[in-house]
């Protein structure tokens, strides 16, 4: 499984950190030719958050 993670919206507190922190523990880099493999997609799309 491939994730890109990102993070907005919500105040960034300890218990945010922590999850985020955990989440991070769990990964592993891959190089520009592994993603490539994956055949990963891009879906392009508005925002309405402005």
């Amino acid at each position: 499984m491939v994730a890109y993670v990102g993070y907005s919206g919500a105040l960034l507190d300890d218990g945010a950190v922590a999850v985020l922190r955990r989440l991070a523990e769990r990964t592993r880099l891959v190089s520009a030719q592994q993603w490539e493999a994956t055949r990963p997609t891009t879906l392009d799309q508005v925002s309405d958050f402005g």
